[in-house]
């Protein structure tokens, strides 16, 4: 954070956005979750420590912004029956993020209803859990990033069934 100026004057190009992912964490069911605060791409090597970061989303959440930490990816693989996202929690919490994105890939995405209802559970479980801990939590946002395939296929009759996963993710619930 510059001692000089506003952040978001030296950075327009960040601050015009309202919603901003700042971290992405990985999961495997080997090594459970891990935080990076760097762009997946590789085109940032510049490190931060976990002041600077909780300052960032201090800052950015005290000009009306959104920051999200990024669940998945290309890294990750979720195997919703083993997955304890307690440990999710404590990053949320321990940073300040006041939102979580899904970003599900092919592997991710539950492939039919009991696994549907694990995610959808534990999901739920882990949004109830945030907002109870915290009582300014009803800002808290929640979104998915699911593979394009899983958006476009059940257009052309391709992905049978697919088109139901955000109601099957119970999100009128939340």
């Amino acid at each position: 954070m510059p001692k000089d100026k506003e952040y978001c004057d030296e950075n327009p190009n960040i601050c015009k956005h309202n919603v901003i992912v700042i971290g992405n964490v990985s999961y495997s069911s080997s090594e459970g979750f891990k935080v990076s605060f760097r762009e997946q791409s590789g085109g940032s090597n510049k490190l931060y420590t976990p002041k600077e970061l909780k300052d960032f989303i201090d800052y950015m959440k005290s000009k009306g912004k959104h920051v999200l930490v990024s669940v998945g990816g290309r890294l990750s693989h979720i195997e919703w029956k083993s997955i304890d996202l307690d440990k999710l929690k404590k990053i949320v919490k321990e940073y300040g993020f006041n939102g979580i994105n899904f970003d599900l890939g092919d592997s991710d995405i539950p492939k039919n209803k009991k696994n549907v209802d694990i995610a959808a559970e534990k999901i739920t479980a882990l949004i109830n859990s945030l907002r109870h801990h915290d009582q300014h939590r009803d800002d808290f946002w929640l979104t998915f990033s699911p593979d394009w395939t899983y958006i476009v296929a059940p257009l052309d009759n391709l992905g049978a069934g697919k088109s139901d996963l955000p109601s099957n993710f119970g999100l009128s619930h939340l």
